[in-house]
Order: C-alpha cells, then structure tokens, then sequence
C-alpha cells in the first residue's frame, strides 16, 4: 500500500472522520468558497484563505482586485454587484436603483475584459436581496439586464434567506404583503444559474434545509439552473455558557424540530453540518458548491476578545478543528477528488 500523506493523517486524528470508499461522484461539484464576513460585507479574501481549498470568490465588489486573485493562484471568481444594482443592505429606501442600467453599464466596461481573460467568471447579485425587502419583479429585472449584456458562459448567481421560499408568513411580517403577498417567490428568474440558501441550526435542522431544497428550490428551478448551499460556519465566544451555545449552534426547539444534541460545543455541531452538506452535495448533481458562512469578522487582524453569550463569532478562521475539515472538503472539491465522509 502506498504511503497516507501526514495532511489526511493529521486530519483525521485532529477531527475525528472517516474518509469511506464511495461510487458517488457529482461532475458538476466544482466550486468551494467561504463568505469572508457576512451579512453582505464585502472585503478582500481573509488572512489564512488560500487557493488549495478555495478556488472562487464571490464577496468582492473592486474589479480591480481580481488580477490579483488570479496571481496568487484563485480561479475566476464572482463580481458582487449588489450596490450597483440596488440600494445598500438595510437602507431606507429598497429595490433597484433608478439609475441601475446606466451604474450596471459603467461596471459592465471594467467586467467584460476580465471576463475576456478569464479573470472573472460572472457576478454575484447579492445576498438575501427579497429577504431585504426588494421585489420579486426588481430581481427579475436586474438578472434579466445582466443576462441580457453577458456571454452565455458568464454566471449569475444570487443567495436567499428561507423566508421569501419557506416561510411567506415570517417575509409579510417584516415586508410588507405587496412584497410577500402580492409578488411572492413564482420561481427561479430565469436570468439566474446559481441559487443557494444559508440555514442554520438556530434556525432549523440540516434535514429542514434538504426540505426547503427538495419542495421550494428545485420545483421553482429550470433544468439548467444549479444550486450551492451555504451551510453555518460560527462559533460562541469563548466562556460562553453551554446552554447559550445550545441555543445558537444545536437548538432543540427549531420550525424542524431539535438538532442533535452538540453538548455545549459549537464545533461538534458545525462539523456534523459540515460533513452532511458536503455527502448531500456530492452525491446530487444539482449542486454546484458549497460556501460556508463565514470565515472572520470585518477588520478582524488578530483574535479578537468577545463578549460572552455572543453568537455567530467568532467565526472559521478562528474555530481549528471546523476550519481543517472545511480545508479538506475544500480540497476535494477543488481537485474533482470526492470522498464519502463520516464521523469516526
């Protein structure tokens, strides 16, 4: 037999997996990407990120910057272009901007040549734009007008709270129903080739996501779209009390039911979504990737002191065991090398 390379040895004994023979292969598995911040922050990838586990971007709105991406060995990656397109996350004002087609014009002059010279691969439209309270009809037509001056080739992809597909009720509540009601969630825009949803375990439960996939995503979906999942990647800060964490990363008391028991540790919860996300992805050739939320918080340089009780910190980069098995399932989606994995 030939030798195990130290990186799986040190893998496994660090994390605790098994790594079990398996037939399934998902061709179109091709893309891993973490969300450097979160809640829609844009900023240049994170300290610690390289291109052995992570082969695109999709949080990054400088055009400039991709060049550089490409020089330190990162595929073409995702232009976000929510701001040229809509008014800022939580602004009082929602829905497209009235001057979107001359601002998308502009950045389609900096977008074409990297695309050209395949330094980009498409755009990002944002994240949880409906959710936000834009309309149905306002995402429809922004994806229609960046599809409609795109190659073929190029991507559009765009991610969505649950909410809008999942919960109608919950989306009135905070929008309005000629948002909710009215507009609704009809299907997928065409335009559109990417779709995920994040979904955590404050939220729900690993199975309650496949089911929002399984009944509200892939009925409204065409047969070329393709989907990515963005399962949770957090941690509490560090003397936070067990129940506190029990609450945050394994609630018993979900719209899905209880998660499993994670024992006051965020890490145990986070590698066991972890390792179901990948094997689901892996083995359903609608996905395309999967990009965890999230890697560390906004200027975060050095490991930062939280408060106790705080939730959704203090994020990847800062949690080793979660970070080495994401860094693996990484690398084999980059490298089109899939494996079956189970806790051991």
């Amino acid at each position: 037999m030939g030798r195990v390379p130290n990186l799986v040895l040190f893998w496994v004994v660090v994390v605790g997996v098994h790594i079990l023979p398996t037939n399934s292969y998902n061709p179109n598995l091709k893309y891993f990407s973490i969300w450097n911040t979160g809640a829609g922050a844009v900023e240049y990838p994170g300290d610690e990120m390289n291109s052995s586990f992570i082969n695109f971007f999709f949080d990054i709105d400088r055009p400039e910057l991709f060049p550089a991406l490409a020089d330190q060995g990162y595929g073409p990656s995702l232009l976000h272009v929510r701001t040229v397109l809509f008014y800022p996350r939580h602004d009082t004002q929602k829905g497209l901007r009235p001057d979107y087609v001359q601002r998308w014009n502009a950045t389609l002059g900096a977008l074409l040549p990297l695309i050209k010279k395949k330094l980009a691969m498409g755009v990002f439209l944002g994240d949880e734009l409906c959710w936000d309270c834009v309309g149905w009809n306002d995402l429809k037509a922004a994806a229609d007008l960046v599809r409609s001056t795109l190659p073929r080739s190029a991507v559009i992809y765009y991610n969505e709270a649950f909410p809008p597909l999942d919960d109608v009720g919950m989306w009135n509540a905070s929008c309005g129903p000629n948002i909710a009601l009215d507009q609704g969630y009809p299907h997928v825009p065409k335009s559109i080739d990417w779709l995920s949803i994040d979904y955590y375990p404050n939220e729900g439960t690993f199975e309650g996501a496949q089911r929002i996939y399984r009944e509200k995503i892939f009925p409204k979906m065409n047969k070329e779209q393709r989907v990515l999942f963005v399962p949770p990647a957090f941690s509490c800060s560090k003397g936070s009390s067990a129940g506190f964490v029990d609450r945050f990363c394994c609630a018993n008391k979900t719209r899905d039911g209880a998660n499993p028991d994670c024992k006051g540790s965020c890490e145990n919860a986070m590698k066991d979504w972890a390792i179901k996300s990948y094997n689901w992805a892996r083995t359903d050739g609608r996905f395309v990737g999967l990009n965890p939320w999230y890697w560390q918080q906004q200027n975060t340089k050095v490991r930062p002191t939280y408060p106790k009780n705080h939730s959704d910190v203090p994020g990847l980069r800062w949690m080793n065991e979660t970070r080495v098995l994401y860094e693996r399932i990484g690398m084999e989606i980059v490298s089109g090398y899939q494996r079956e994995l189970s806790f051991g």
